[in-house]
């Protein structure tokens, strides 16, 4: 699947991710052997990456980066349109 990450925190190696078919936001939570935190991702990244259900929530894994800073409006756009 694809995504637009929304947010990040690279020292817990955690984020949010918009998905390409509207549903449910996924939330990444990455071991320390995928991605060191001067490479992980910003928000506005377009990643790609695999889809589990746990729980009814959407998990993030295997992440890859597709474009960085592709969706940077997309965060300030999601939060006018409420």
């Amino acid at each position: 699947m694809l995504g637009v990450v929304l947010w990040s925190d690279a020292s817990d190696r955690k984020a949010v991710i918009w998905c390409e078919d509207h549903g449910d936001l996924a939330y990444l939570n990455a071991p320390d052997s995928v991605l060191n935190a001067d490479d992980f991702f910003d928000a506005g990244d377009l990643v790609q990456f695999d889809m589990e259900m746990h729980q009814s929530v959407r998990l993030a894994n295997n992440p890859r980066l597709v474009v960085e800073q592709a969706g940077t409006a997309l965060s300030s756009f999601l939060l006018k349109s409420k």
